[in-house]
């Protein structure tokens, strides 16, 4: 099976290696496929055995001694020596990454059971142990991902202490559950520490069984979280056009606007025919360096003038919001400065290509970024990416006096 598996993923690089440069490339994550069916696949790849037995059960449910109960009970044991002990391990946090609209949010998982065994140079040891209800019974608690389909479906998780395996699986769910719900659920394929959520309209639980081998003895904690269900996104035919706007401390509309410089653009749609046909399609079109555009003047020929992509900073700082057409944003923004003194043609016409490279990576917090009046301008390019393709949009910012 493993090897079937990494056959398809590596005729999927090929493919991704096939693609036009500038357009979909390695920053989109390779797709991960599931080697569980709808009941969790042959007993001998499931690790909890037969989900539909209700005599085999988990760690977790072993440990559950009152799923009734929906709070969470610990006990801690120790050796004589246990006061020795100046810094005791502690049960680990799991987070899980995720990519929305241009910016990576971390998300706490929910904490369950826990077995923690840790043992110390000195001959003593930790024993920590916590119940909990099943993760069915407490979705309230649950902290929520938002999907949204077509975005991107890959879930990446971090511990605060690296496991030594992980394994998970996920209950659909449309927020009622009851005690038989428990036992019908589907094992879940990691790879490493990531996984794949469908890209389907159901809203999943997951638990995710995390286990640490130390020494001769091995310690697990589980942890859930809520992935919910959204509309399908279909994308659009053409790139996005990029719309920038400059908001000033204490307005709530913005004092200007306008729709930025569109430079590269690598769009592959998803195009299908009247009778449900997929159709190939998409184009690569690749244009100048930002810094090139303001050096050798071609503002003009791409059609734009020098006010209708320039704001002017009168503030000591202020905030740029980015929106794209279509209600389609991108899963991922990256944005870079360079001096606008940069922008100068050299003897032979052209701008310094080794100026090119010497920019400034600026921090994007839910499509929007600071700007402050440091008594330079800027030349900003926006590099965003979708799933179907991506773009580069160029404005400029100048400081000004009242």
């Amino acid at each position: 099976m493993k090897k079937i598996i990494y056959s398809i993923i590596s005729i999927a690089v090929m493919f991704l290696l096939a693609a036009c440069v500038g357009g979909i490339n390695a920053d989109i994550p390779a797709i991960l496929i599931e080697s569980y069916d709808a009941y969790g696949g042959s007993a001998n790849e499931n690790p909890y055995g037969n989900p539909t037995d209700a005599t085999q059960t988990s760690p977790a449910e072993a440990s559950r001694t009152n799923l009734e109960d929906s709070t969470s009970s610990g006990a801690i044991s120790t050796t004589s020596n246990a006061s020795a002990l100046e810094h005791p391990e502690t049960i680990p946090g799991m987070t899980i990454k995720v990519w929305k609209v241009g910016d990576l949010y971390e998300i706490a998982a929910w904490q369950g059971v826990a077995n923690w065994f840790a043992e110390y140079a000195d001959g003593t040891s930790l024993d920590v142990f916590t119940d909990s209800p099943h993760p069915l019974q407490v979705v309230p608690q649950l902290p929520v991902i938002n999907r949204t389909r077509g975005g991107g479906s890959l879930l990446d998780f971090y511990f605060e202490s690296s496991p030594t395996s992980v394994t998970a699986r996920r209950w659909v769910t449309d927020g009622e559950t009851d005690a038989s719900d428990f036992y019908n659920y589907a094992n879940v394929f990691v790879a490493d520490t990531t996984i794949l959520v469908p890209d389907s309209d159901n809203s999943y639980i997951y638990e995710i069984t995390a286990m640490w081998q130390q020494g001769n003895s091995g310690s697990f904690v589980t942890y859930a979280f809520y992935v919910t269900a959204s509309a399908p996104v279909e994308g659009p035919r053409r790139t996005p056009q990029l719309y920038v706007s400059l908001y000033t401390e204490g307005l709530e509309q913005p004092s200007q606007y306008f729709q930025s410089m569109q430079l590269s653009n690598n769009w592959f749609p998803d195009i299908v025919s009247n009778d449900g046909h997929s159709l190939s399609g998409g184009f690569c079109a690749t244009s100048y360096h930002p810094l090139d555009v303001w050096a050798r003047d071609f503002l003009a020929t791409l059609g734009w003038a020098e006010d209708a992509v320039t704001f002017r900073l009168y503030e000591n700082e202020a905030e740029i919001e980015l929106m794209f057409s279509d209600d389609f944003p991108p899963h991922t923004i990256y944005v870079r400065r360079w001096p606008a003194s940069f922008a100068a043609p050299t003897d032979s016409g052209v701008s310094d290509m080794d100026l090119w490279f010497q920019y400034e990576l600026v921090e994007v917090s839910n499509s929007r970024f600071r700007v402050v009046n440091d008594g330079n301008s800027y030349i900003y390019e926006v590099d965003a990416i979708w799933q179907q393709g991506r773009s580069s949009y160029a404005f400029r910012v100048d400081t000004a006096m009242e």
